[in-house]
Formats: structure tokens, sequence, C-alpha cells
């Protein structure tokens, strides 16, 4: 437990990520030029004016995991038995070797697919998954067997991660877009965890996630890559279920989330309906995002940036006035 003073505890859990983040950043740049896993400028979507290299998601990672590893170790993690906690963390390693790969070698689409359906087979063998009590206040499953109503939970807890997932992965398309939305929504979820001792988990992560902005703020000097991306979307698709929303038989349970994740999940869903109206692949590139909409309209990045960091802001807010909680 954290005890009696848990702003210092904070303070000092957020300021060591962030400084440990700024140190390591560094150092990933160099890896990721040594290599030549570089971004180059091309096409309509690739219009960066300088070869900018990935892998910035990679220190993100590290140090995010870490802090979870010290975090068990003291009984911090919440309601994790030992294998548990090794499945979540290996669906989060997995995420993260997948989107390195990526970056490095340009993984078809079907390959990176099936690459996220382990890492959300790891979440729900870790008990990340929608229960009965919440499903039942949803769906008519009050005289569905337990083994019936486990795989509807599981089936639909691996649709709404692999949608996170690919939702954060979709908007990494800006100077810290990705990184400013996710750094919103992790400041949403610690306010409406319940308690200090779950909010904490993401505490690090934050302070990762701001280490990182100051190499990725416009006019950025690395980018998250698909591992980056991949990654911070493991944390939000399965971050709900930490905090026990799964479980819940309250609309909290489905609304909040949803809320704090309003950004990344528009953007997924209009992204399919408008390729799909364009007949174009969903998981093709293409120059439909948000954001990119907004810079055609005159809006600066760092415009942009406030106004999704506005937004990632009060959405959290809207909800807890909607639903009187």
């Amino acid at each position: 437990m954290i005890g009696d003073s848990p702003l210092v505890v904070v303070s000092v859990i957020f300021l060591s990520s962030l400084v440990l983040t700024l140190i390591a950043t560094p150092w990933a740049s160099f890896v990721a030029y040594r290599y030549g896993i570089i971004d180059v400028p091309q096409g309509t979507l690739k219009v960066h004016k300088n070869p900018t290299p990935y892998l910035g998601g990679v220190p993100v990672a590290v140090v995010t995991l870490v802090f979870f590893f010290c975090f068990f170790l003291y009984g911090f993690f919440p309601s994790f038995t030992t294998l548990e906690y090794f499945l979540y963390v290996c669906g989060l390693i997995f995420l993260l070797l997948v989107g390195i790969i990526d970056d490095v070698f340009a993984l078809r689409p079907l390959y990176k697919l099936l690459g996220q359906l382990v890492s959300c087979v790891c979440f729900c063998g870790a008990g990340l998954s929608f229960k009965k009590p919440f499903l039942s206040f949803f769906l008519p499953l009050s005289h569905c067997s337990d083994s019936f109503v486990a795989v509807v939970g599981c089936v639909l807890t691996v649709w709404w991660m692999l949608s996170i997932i690919n939702a954060f992965n979709l908007i990494d398309i800006m100077d810290g877009l990705a990184t400013t939305v996710a750094f919103m929504a992790g400041l949403g979820m610690i306010f409406y965890s319940g308690n200090v001792n779950s909010g904490i988990v993401l505490v690090p992560f934050l302070g990762s996630l701001a280490g990182f902005f100051y190499y990725n703020r416009p006019i950025a000097s690395i980018y998250l890559g698909d591992a980056g991306s991949l990654f911070i979307g493991g944390i939000f698709a399965t971050a709900p279920f930490i905090f026990n929303w799964g479980v819940c038989e309250n609309a909290r349970a489905l609304f909040l989330p949803i809320f704090i994740l309003s950004i990344p999940i528009i953007e997924v869903c209009s992204l399919i309906v408008v390729r799909t109206y364009l007949s174009i692949p969903f998981y093709h590139g293409s120059p439909h995002h948000f954001a990119l909409y907004l810079k055609r309209w005159g809006f600066s990045v760092q415009a942009i940036l406030l106004l999704v960091g506005a937004i990632g802001f009060t959405a959290a807010y809207f909800v807890k006035v909607l639903l009187f909680f």
C-alpha cells in the first residue's frame, strides 16, 4: 500500500519515470539511426520534412514495465496472481515486439493482427475480461451457463482490445498526437480509478509519456513507431479491467472508458466508415484522419495538440456530470 503520503509517492514515481525516459530516448534514437529504422518522407501521408527515427516507444515501454515489475513485487499491482501478472506483461511485451518487427520489416496487416490477437489472449488469460455481472447488465444472460458467458465475455473483450490497440496505432500520424491523447486519457483513468492504490499503476506510464513528449513534440526528433503505439494501445485496452470496470453492474463501467478514450474510438470508427465508402481497405493508410483534416483547414500542429488535449480532459468530466457520479 502507498501509505499516508500518496502525493509524495506519486510525484516521485512520475518524476523518476520522466527522467528515465528523457535519458533513454536518445539511446533509442541512436539505435534507430544505426540500423536504419527511419521514417522517410514520401507520398501523401508521410509529409514530414526530415527522415525521423522510430523506436521512441521502446523507452516508454521499458520504463513502464520496470515500474510495473517493482509495483508487483511490493504489492501495488491490484488483484493479480503471479501467473496473471506474467500473462499480462507477456501480452504487453508481445505487442511491443510486434510493433518493433513492423517498424523494421513492415509486417503484412494479417500478421500484425495475429500478433495483436496473441496479446489479447494473454490479457484474457490474466483475467482481464468482461465478467457475468457486467454482461448481464446489457445482455440477457441470466439463464446461460457460466462457460457460455465466459466465451461471450472473451469474444467481446478481444473485440474491445483489438479496437483500442488499433485506434492508438491509427492516430499516431502527427508529431505529439498519440502521446498527447494517451497522456490525457491516462489522467482521466487515474482520476476515476476509484482509489489511489489502483490509479498509481498508470503514473509511471504517464511519466514516461511526458518524458518522451520532450522529443516527440513538434518538430519531432523521434517517433513512437508501431512499437510505441501498439504498447500504448495495450495499456488502455486493459486498464478498464485492471480498475475492475469489467465487473461493475452500472452504466459507469460502459460509458467511462468510452468517453475517456473518445478520440481514438471516434478516429477508428470514422476511418472505417470513410475508407469503406471510398472502397479503400480499412487497414490501408489514407489521408482521412481527423488531425490531417484540421491541418488542411489551417490549424497548426500545436493548436491541434491543444484541442485534442482539451477534448480528452473535458470528455472524462462530461461523463461524470452526465452519469452523476
